[in-house]
């Protein structure tokens, strides 16, 4: 089962590029998808993953839904019970078969991603390419492959991005994992600026009556 931070980490690696200066037009593509996405205040939308490991005969699937406004965002993956909320303090991992949660400071947990680089196309440690073209759905699609620096200790050992040609977005991200494990990120929803509350990143003890708490602070 993959844990929540792992989760955290892969859907925010669909909206992170790590890379730097290497292939102009992979460049140029990823520096639009940044300006683009940097525009918007609120993001909210549905996804799948898949986890693949042949040799070990693993093929899992699930959905889930993310809320971010900045640092702050709301996950939830209802097959795998968890719920992960995050404002600028606070981190709560709720896992609903155990009907516990554990709660960090930002600044503590591993689910914690520095707002600044939340959407940074430019951040150390891989080295891109621009890949081509394809069609899907109806839809273009540009392809840019990620690979770690000589050097550069990853768990990712590549990572493919296709890119929606005409929104300018991040559609999916297949990320191949030194352990085996392949992950495919599709986002199928994404709508932008919606209207949020604070609330929206805050667990709530009365939501989820007589969860156990471990509080980590």
């Amino acid at each position: 089962m993959i844990k929540s931070e792992l989760i955290v980490c892969l859907l925010f690696s669909v909206f992170t590029v790590f890379a730097q200066q290497q292939d102009e037009k992979a460049k140029s593509i990823l520096a639009k998808v940044t300006e683009n996405t940097q525009s918007f205040k609120t993001i909210k939308c549905s996804f799948s993953y898949v986890m693949d490991n042949k040799s070990a005969d693993i093929h899992e699937v699930n959905n889930g839904t993310m809320l971010m406004e900045g640092e702050k965002y709301y996950l939830k993956i209802p097959k795998m019970g968890i719920e992960v909320y995050r404002n600028e303090k606070t981190v709560w991992n709720y896992m609903s078969d155990a009907n516990e949660v554990t709660i960090n400071n930002t600044e503590d947990s591993s689910d914690a991603i520095d707002p600044s680089t939340l959407f940074s196309f430019y951040n150390e440690g891989f080295i891109y390419h621009f890949t081509g073209e394809k069609n899907n759905d109806g839809k273009s699609l540009y392809i840019i492959d990620l690979t770690p620096e000589k050097g550069k200790e990853k768990a990712c050992t590549e990572i493919r991005l296709f890119i929606d040609k005409k929104k300018m977005l991040v559609k999916e991200a297949i990320l191949k994992n030194e352990d085996g494990n392949n992950y495919i990120i599709t986002i199928s929803d994404m709508k932008t600026n919606v209207p949020v509350k604070e609330s929206d990143f805050v667990f709530e003890a009365g939501k989820h009556p007589g969860a156990e708490v471990v509080d980590l602070r």
